[in-house]
């Protein structure tokens, strides 16, 4: 059914203003380091043109980093780049095209999430549903603003796919949630429990034998399986077929949904047989005939895979655990956000929380009607706000799948739109929609002890690029290897590409890290000599804000202080800019 005219306009004209909003100083508001690492990438491949060569050279630990990032995201990026080189040159046609795509995906996750919308809300969608979905989604719209090229849109876009399919016709429903599913593991495992929500919820619709389930499951497991390993080959080259990667899609993954799929494909046949037939002992039968297959699968591959089975993050060494990744904030629960005092995730969680359970009266009705798709986007949605107490940084996905509640939220608001009135146990489940989070989060909000944000020395190298100063003495010395902190490393890497620097704040950096690491903070000259032994250059903003913790790293603190250290020769001294630059003389390191 097409989405009428108006609210569909209510939706774009809110939704490209938000954009227009962010575009103003030039710079998103969620812009981060992954979309200067991701725009790094497609102008090396606009450079060179080699789709299945992952290596990085603007990173060198000294070995070299292979990206975990897509080439699906990067495609339609190189694509349109490649095609304005010729005109504007390399740099230029980058720049152009991330400006230009996050937009263009906006169009269809907004007619994709105006479709389930209207779903939601009965058949019909009027202007100010579509406005407040609009309002409620705007985390995420912020996502498709200019220069936000990192591939969180597009995951948002595939999400509002798969929701998408569940109210769509059998087979090109089925198609397009196995297709949402591989794409979306190939672009990364983020949106994995929001994946498996999906499908478990089609097939649990699809045991009890609701409506057209078993057939869309039958089509959306062959489309999954199907569409798997080519997705993959598209996104990683040939090597994702006999290597194992945990933080992308590579050969137990592929297994995953390859088996997987084919189980839903085919295990659904075989209910045919009498005793798999009717309600009671038929469904338990067909549960168990999907279930146990599947956790046969879960449970092989754990074995086959422990290294995946405990996360993809075991690749960062301790140090770099301790100094680099266990500071982030979005890797933490809502607890650690309560504990820093952050009101905004206090308020989504009272309103997501409310969301969620004031529209489970109406997702009990059509349930009863017979209807499992309103079931299976308010499952997703509920896993979703799941992942959000659990890491923060999945707070804009998970807006999206919880804010396409809206229309059936606002149903539930007005009550019984026929009679004029509302039952009195609808009004106790209204109030107690509201009051039940607000009571729960409200008191775990006062009741974490608050520890509020300490910047210290180690955020500074994490941030400061010394973008303000002088820089160009990098142009002056020949293509080299150079260790600096992460902000100066992030300057260098968009600015002076000739340059390859030690590391970046990406996991699969961690060995570079480690070296960074150990040389700005270690007293030991030996364990210093160690870590810069690879490189030609140190490089740092050399700038005492008055952060707390500088004797944690006793190189920059000799630096910043203008201390001579053994080994470091300055280069072009005599330059009036806070960004040093040394030259390691590895000879006299030690």
């Amino acid at each position: 059914m097409p989405v009428t005219a108006r609210p569909t306009i209510v939706f774009f004209v809110f939704a490209f203003a938000v954009l227009l909003g962010d575009a103003l100083d030039g710079r998103p508001l969620l812009i981060d380091n992954d979309d200067l690492i991701r725009f790094l990438q497609i102008r090396d491949l606009v450079q060179d043109n080699a789709l299945f060569d992952l290596r990085l050279p603007f990173i060198s630990m000294p070995e070299a980093y292979v990206s975990h990032y897509s080439r699906i995201v990067d495609l339609p990026y190189y694509l349109l780049a490649a095609a304005l080189q010729p005109l504007l040159g390399l740099e230029q046609s980058v720049t152009v095209a991330s400006w230009l795509i996050p937009p263009v995906l906006l169009v269809p996750f907004g007619l994709l999430a105006l479709q389930v919308a209207r779903r939601l809300g009965g058949g019909s969608l009027g202007w100010l549903e579509a406005g407040v979905t609009a309002l409620a989604v705007t985390g995420a719209i912020l996502e498709f603003s200019p220069q936000r090229i990192d591939h969180h849109n597009v995951q948002i876009v595939l999400m509002m796919a798969m929701m998408a399919a569940m109210i769509a016709p059998t087979v090109p429903g089925g198609i397009m949630a196995g297709a949402s599913a591989a794409i979306s593991v190939a672009v990364g495992l983020e949106c994995l429990p929001l994946v498996a929500a999906g499908l478990a919820g089609l097939a649990l619709a699809a045991v009890f034998d609701v409506d057209d389930a078993r057939r869309k499951l039958q089509v959306a497991g062959l489309s999954l399986a199907i569409a798997a390993a080519p997705v993959a080959l598209v996104s990683f080259g040939p090597s994702v077929l006999w290597t194992t990667y945990c933080d992308t899609v590579s050969e137990p993954w592929l297994l995953a949904l390859i088996v997987g799929g084919g189980l839903c494909a085919v295990v659904p046949m075989a209910w045919r047989i009498p005793q798999f037939k009717g309600a009671g002992r038929g469904t338990a039968w067909r549960m168990a005939s999907l279930s146990i297959p599947g956790l046969v699968l879960v449970v092989a591959l754990a074995k086959a895979y422990p290294e995946c089975a405990i996360g993809h993050y075991e690749v960062v060494d301790a140090l770099s655990r301790r100094l680099w990744l266990d500071t982030i904030g979005q890797e933490k629960t809502i607890l650690y956000q309560f504990a820093t005092g952050r009101w905004a995730h206090l308020f989504f969680t009272i309103l997501w929380a409310f969301l969620l359970i004031v529209t489970v009266p109406a997702i009990v009705q059509t349930v009863r009607a017979g209807q499992y798709a309103p079931a299976i986007i308010h499952g997703m949605a509920l896993t979703a706000f799941v992942v959000f107490l659990m890491l923060e940084r999945s707070t804009r996905i998970s807006s999206t799948l919880i804010g396409i509640l809206i229309p059936l939220a606002l149903t539930a608001l007005r009550g019984d739109a026929v009679r004029g009135e509302r039952p009195r146990s609808a009004n106790w489940w209204l109030g107690g929609s509201l009051a039940v989070p607000a009571v729960v989060a409200g008191t775990a909000y006062l009741a974490v002890p608050k520890t509020p944000l300490v910047f210290t020395v180690a955020d500074q190298l994490f941030v400061d690029g010394c973008k303000p100063f002088d820089t160009s003495v990098l142009n002056e010395v020949a293509p080299s290897r150079i260790m600096a902190p992460f902000g100066v490393a992030a300057n260098i890497m968009r600015n002076y590409p000739q340059h390859a620097v030690a590391t970046f704040t990406l996991h699969r950096a961690a060995p570079g890290m480690h070296r960074m690491f150990v040389a700005f903070t270690s007293n030991d000259p030996t364990a210093r000599a160690e870590a810069l032994a690879p490189f030609d250059y140190l490089a740092i903003c050399a700038r005492d804000v008055g952060f707390p913790g500088m004797d944690d790293f006793p190189l920059f603190a000799a630096l910043v202080h203008g201390e001579s250290v053994p080994g470091l020769i300055p280069v072009e001294p005599e330059r009036d800019s806070t960004f040093k630059l040394y030259r390691i003389d590895h000879s006299a390191m030690h």
